[in-house]
């Protein structure tokens, strides 16, 4: 089955003439631009605005909008070189310190090593045994009797070794002194 059409309807119209189209909406509401950047100081503390552009002004990137005072910032920027600079001096005088006592140290070791080498090489000149056969191991003090013939006077008399080996076999009667003196007994 077939449905019948709606009956028609008569336009309504006006007649159309060259003229102004005014659109007006009202609404409420917040309007924000479509581009638009916000800026923000990020310099610590308070600064005076110099010059500002005004509001509305069309800008580029790169165009100064505000200028701010830059002297304390310009007086920190100073001090804070100065401040770099002077480390820096400490650190290079620190380090030239440290080669200088680094180098020093090794000259005194050289040094060092070559006095005991000498001394090594003076101890290989000298027997190590005394008269009496013991084994030598520095100065002795020796407690003797008097006698006319003892030889020194009595207390105690230090001997040291390094001279005594080569006058021992020149000197018979040093050498009976020397032996009874070391080894406590008197002949």
């Amino acid at each position: 089955m077939r449905q019948a059409a709606p009956p028609r309807s008569e336009a309504q119209g006006t007649l159309v003439q060259r003229g102004p189209l005014r659109i007006m909406v009202a609404a409420r509401g917040n309007l924000k631009a479509a581009d638009s950047v916000s800026l923000k100081s990020e310099v610590e503390g308070r600064t005076l605005i110099l010059s500002l552009v005004p509001e509305g002004t069309h800008v580029k990137a790169g165009d100064v909008v505000c200028g701010l005072d830059a002297t304390a910032l310009v007086e920190k920027g100073i001090q804070q070189r100065i401040a770099v600079s002077s480390a820096e001096a400490s650190f290079v005088k620190a380090s030239q310190n440290f080669e200088i006592q680094a180098s020093q140290n090794q000259s005194d070791i050289a040094t060092a090593k070559q006095k005991l080498e000498f001394a090594q090489q003076d101890v290989k000149k000298y027997p190590s045994r005394d008269v009496s056969g013991a084994p030598y191991f520095g100065k002795r003090n020796v407690r003797t009797k008097r006698s006319p013939h003892s030889g020194p006077p009595s207390g105690t008399s230090t001997y040291s070794r390094y001279p005594m080996p080569t006058l021992i076999g020149s000197f018979p009667i040093l050498s009976s002194w020397l032996t009874s003196a070391l080894t406590g007994t008197v002949h």
